[in-house]
């Protein structure tokens, strides 16, 4: 197998390579994107329970219900400090995925230009070759035409 084949393997290998980088950054900004509408979700239902709680204020009630009022905030605000840290997660994870892509296409890159580099040496190598055919063709018959001139057969 010549090093041109194995090379071009090798391109094919890289290009897996980077399609399945693609896929995964594909993944993770999907992930991400439903992570910060988890977290919006969960940033308005933190607003929604802080008005609660304010109206509860507002009034006069039972120490059981600001108690439940107040819990419930705080579990909404620790579900949206969550949600946050799923978002952040997501985006540590895009960054990740952006960075493994890059990486996946300088790969294939550097693969492809050392292709084309032989590819341009061979081609140089066959003309070489190809020259010195013709100029042994042309010298073969300068000698012909040579003897001719001279007599000899």
């Amino acid at each position: 197998m010549t090093s041109r084949r194995r090379l071009q393997k090798v391109v094919v290998h890289r290009e897996k390579a980077l399609d399945e980088s693609v896929q995964k950054l594909t993944a993770a900004r999907a992930v991400q994107t439903r992570a910060e509408e988890e977290r919006e979700r969960a940033r308005q239902e933190v607003e929604r329970a802080a008005a609660e709680r304010l109206k509860i204020a507002e009034r006069v009630m039972a120490v059981d219900d600001w108690r439940a009022a107040s819990e419930w905030l705080q579990s909404r605000q620790a579900s949206h400090a969550l949600r946050r840290k799923e978002v952040e997660q997501a985006e540590a994870e895009v960054e990740q995925s952006r960075e493994g892509l890059l990486t996946a296409r300088v790969a294939l890159r550097s693969v492809e230009l050392l292709d084309e580099k032989l590819g341009r040496e061979e081609r140089v190598a066959a003309e070489r070759k190809e020259q010195r055919m013709e100029d042994e063709i042309a010298s073969g018959q300068r000698l012909i035409r040579a003897a001719q001139k001279r007599g000899e057969p």
